[in-house]
């Protein structure tokens, strides 16, 4: 059964006992946490989780499109619009079309106040078909990755062939 803690162990608003010791190895006091699924755990103490203890999460997310035109063709300036429900930084986007197509869409962002007025945020790497169904990558040469809650995102199709419906996924963490 635990100790008791006496008046004499309490000093400077802080609890005083000689077998707690965060910078002693052995005689730290350890809750277990255990880092994965986004948790991140670190600590200043010789012993794993001792010391101060800073827990992160960072949680996955996704901003989902889609971009449909009653099952017409979809054609330049078609575009879907989203507002930004927290702050975010992407790592990345997938791409899925009805069958198998070709089509480019620019990824544009404002501010809340500045909406509908919209700058290119995409890069070089912008979500693209080329005669296929499904595309994807991490890699976001020249994107601006950083999303605030309240900005607003808008899917513009730059050029499409042959698709009438097209899904893409904007993967991130949340900040």
């Amino acid at each position: 059964m635990g100790q008791s803690i006496r008046s004499e162990q309490i000093r400077d608003g802080e609890v005083k006992r000689s077998d707690l010791n965060v910078s002693e190895t052995g005689n730290a006091v350890i809750a277990k946490v255990i880092a994965g699924n986004d948790l991140g755990v670190s600590s200043t103490g010789v012993d794993a989780g001792t010391g101060d203890v800073t827990l992160s999460l960072e949680a996955k997310i996704g901003i989902p499109f889609h971009i449909y035109n009653a099952g017409f063709n979809l054609a330049t300036g078609d575009v879907t619009v989203l507002p930004v429900p927290r702050d975010i930084t992407i790592t990345g986007w997938t791409i899925i079309g009805n069958t198998t197509g070709s089509i480019t869409v620019d990824i544009q962002k404002a501010t809340y106040g500045d909406f509908p007025s919209v700058t290119s945020i995409a890069g070089t790497s912008k979500p693209a078909l080329s005669s296929a169904r499904k595309n994807t990558t991490t890699t976001l040469t020249g994107w601006n990755t950083s999303l605030l809650e309240g900005d607003v995102l808008q899917a513009y199709v730059e050029s499409s062939s042959g698709l009438s419906d097209v899904w893409i996924l904007l993967s991130g963490q949340t900040a």
